[in-house]
């Protein structure tokens, strides 16, 4: 198991995501996109579901 990889995810589930709700800002090299709102939580729901997966596969790789 890559524990870092583990600690950054568990991390980020715990710290970023939350933050997401208040706002983000996606850097582009065209520019940056800004959501707030709604959006921002729709994106921080995706966000969430992608690292729970991530998650999950580094939990199951470090049973073997």
């Amino acid at each position: 198991m890559d524990t870092n990889e583990t600690n950054k995810i568990t991390y980020a589930l715990a710290k970023q995501v939350p933050d997401m709700l208040r706002g983000v800002l996606i850097h582009t090299s065209y520019g940056d996109i800004t959501l707030d709102g709604e959006d921002a939580e729709v994106l921080a729901g995706m966000v969430k579901l992608m690292l729970e997966r991530r998650l999950a596969v580094c939990l199951q790789s470090a049973e073997f």
